[in-house]
């Protein structure tokens, strides 16, 4: 498998603040992960993983956000993190801020 390292931005300067703010929150959240003990990150997990029964439910609702910011592992963070790099920044550019927040979720 190959992984995207980069593209050509979209003309126009659009400075991706968004994009750029959700990855920076993917990595601090990801580092508060890891520095806690095994049992705190398994209640993490619990508290702001979205279990779907839960969010069916109507329980939990906030869930369907808390848990894209929780990652398994290191190659799971950067997995995703590098996709977002890539294409998040020229999407923002096309359909805005904002939109963007809808189009992730």
């Amino acid at each position: 498998m190959i992984f995207p390292i980069g593209d050509d931005q979209i003309k126009g300067g659009h400075k991706p603040i968004f994009s750029y703010s959700l990855i920076a929150i993917n990595i601090l959240v990801f580092g508060y992960q890891v520095s806690l003990y095994p049992p705190e990150c398994q209640q993490l997990f619990l508290d702001y993983g979205i279990v779907p029964v839960d969010w069916l439910d109507g329980e939990r609702r906030f869930t369907i956000l808390s848990s894209m910011f929780l990652h398994g592992g290191w190659l799971h963070l950067l997995g995703n993190m590098v996709f977002l790099w890539v294409f998040a920044d020229n999407i923002e550019a096309v359909i805005g801020s904002f939109a963007l927040l809808f189009f992730i979720c």
